[in-house]
C-alpha cells in the first residue's frame, strides 16, 4: 500500500512535488516532476538509499526560498 503527500520539493520550491510512503518495503521516495528531483530513503534506518538532486540556476533556486520562506 502506498500513501501519497503533496508537498513543496526542496531542491526547487515547486508545490509539485509528491512523498510517497512505501509500506510494504518501508521506503519513502520523495519526487519532483519540474526539476527531476529524487530522494530515496529507507523508514526504519532513514538512510538514503537512492538519490538525485540535479543541478539548478541559482537565482531561480534562490527566488523559489524566498518565495516559500515568504508565504
Amino acid at each position: 500500500m502506498q500513501a501519497i503527500t503533496k508537498i513543496i520539493c526542496p531542491n526547487c520550491g515547486s508545490p509539485s512535488a509528491e512523498r510517497h510512503n512505501i509500506l510494504e518495503q518501508a521506503l519513502t521516495r520523495t519526487q519532483c516532476r519540474d526539476c527531476d528531483y529524487l530522494l530515496v530513503t529507507c523508514q526504519r534506518t532513514n538512510r538514503v538509499v537512492e538519490a538525485y538532486a540535479p543541478g539548478m540556476d541559482f537565482g531561480k533556486s534562490r527566488k523559489a526560498i524566498l518565495v516559500r520562506n515568504m508565504g
